[in-house]
């Protein structure tokens, strides 16, 4: 109902996504195929989600490309011509010809078996492993004269964890190379999150458990049968946040009280935080230049120049929804502001990674520096000084 309710009809969204998604003339034959969702007109299939699954025999792996037909019909036990994201129209550089085994209607969580597909459906084709490894992305047509269409940029929050361990402890490189494997080339980006915790123990997070147990399954076909691995049961992840901005600011004095602070947290706009999850990735590659891009967002008013930091600073989890979507906004001024701000931002982290109601990582919420207080010598705002006080001013201002 929700689905009926919300999401336009294929032939009301392809109007909207064609202009965006195909690389070629837009009013070729492909493209206006798929402008008017047409079943008669040339083949032309975008292919986002290339899932495992495990066949009857031990010693084969099939993949199902799954994808919506954007134009004309695709038929089962045909050739079709994938063009991979290197691909260009009119060149042969990352096309190859496939044939397709078995073609399936999607259906909630279960494929029927069709001989054929029109324009405007979901779809799975069946095809062997070596012709599945075309990438994050692919396009499906059957004429040489098609372009690719651009890849869509996937993105998920994780929710569902569970431990990751191998059962000789001499295998934990090939354990790491499966996971970067996985998080790069394991059929898309963004398949899933493996990475080290802070006690040493491997983790492995998904967005639902349909998506953990299919992570699971690559993970071990990535690593191999000599290296079997042992998951603990899943569970789930939590976020802290913040209702409403804080009543009053959370003031903090350091240990030689010569020291203080003033802080206060409130929760970003929706809109913001939208902004964050829609360009987390761009953000991340962009390192510095983080606070210029948030600064394209409607609904953001502070000056570059006042944005300090994102948290919480994850490793291994750059281009994952969520993480880094903290802010801390210095609104103060002060001489030897700039002396303090390593530690600040470090505390600030802390914080974010380790939040005050269960020590869980923080979400939407925006850290403001409103006023505060240094001693005139050095020696005296220290980062032993300074740090400490910040991360308590933080979790009270939370």
């Amino acid at each position: 109902t929700s689905i009926c309710q919300w999401l336009p009809s294929p032939v009301t969204a392809q109007k909207k996504r064609i202009g965006m998604l195909y690389t070629g003339d837009t009013t070729d034959a492909f493209a206006t195929g798929a402008y008017n969702c047409d079943p008669t007109a040339p083949l032309l299939m975008h292919v986002t989600f290339p899932a495992l699954k495990w066949s009857k025999v031990a010693t084969h792996t099939e993949y199902s490309a799954i994808g919506r037909v954007l134009s004309g019909t695709v038929h089962s036990g045909t050739n079709v011509r994938v063009m991979g994201q290197g691909a260009r129209q009119g060149s042969k550089d990352d096309v190859r010809s496939v044939p397709i085994r078995e073609l399936k209607q999607l259906a909630c969580r279960t494929g029927k078996a069709v001989a054929a597909i029109t324009a405007g459906n979901l779809c799975a084709l069946d095809w062997t492993n070596r012709h599945s490894r075309f990438g994050m992305a692919a396009t499906v047509s059957d004429s040489e004269d098609a372009a690719p269409l651009r890849r869509c940029n996937v993105g998920f929050t994780p929710l569902v964890r569970c431990g990751v361990q191998t059962e000789v402890p001499s295998d934990l490189p090939r354990l790491a190379g499966a996971a970067k494997q996985l998080a790069t080339a394991g059929g898309f980006e963004g398949a899933a999150v493996v990475r080290v915790m802070e006690t040493g123990e491997w983790e492995l997070a998904a967005g639902s458990t349909w998506h953990l147990r299919q992570s699971q399954a690559m993970l071990r076909e990535f690593v191999g049968r000599s290296c079997p691995l042992a998951f603990s049961e899943p569970s789930n992840i939590y976020r802290e946040s913040v209702a409403q901005e804080s009543s009053e600011p959370a003031q903090g004095t350091s240990p030689n009280r010569h020291n203080r602070l003033s802080i206060s947290a409130s929760p970003l706009a929706p809109e913001v935080m939208q902004f964050l999850d829609t360009h987390s990735k761009e953000m991340w590659e962009a390192q510095a230049e983080a606070a210029s891009v948030l600064s394209h967002c409607a609904a953001w008013d502070v000056p570059v120049a006042n944005v300090w930091a994102f948290g919480p600073q994850e490793e291994n989890a750059s281009w994952v929804n969520g993480y880094r979507s903290n802010v801390l906004v210095n609104r103060a001024r002060h001489p030897q502001i700039g002396e303090v701000r390593a530690s600040m931002e470090a505390a600030f982290h802390w914080v974010a990674s380790e939040g005050v109601l269960c020590e869980e990582a923080m979400r939407g919420v925006k850290m403001c520096v409103l006023d505060l207080t240094l001693h005139a010598d050095a020696i005296h705002r220290g980062a032993g000084q300074i740090m400490g006080t910040a991360r308590k001013t933080l979790l009270a201002a939370q």
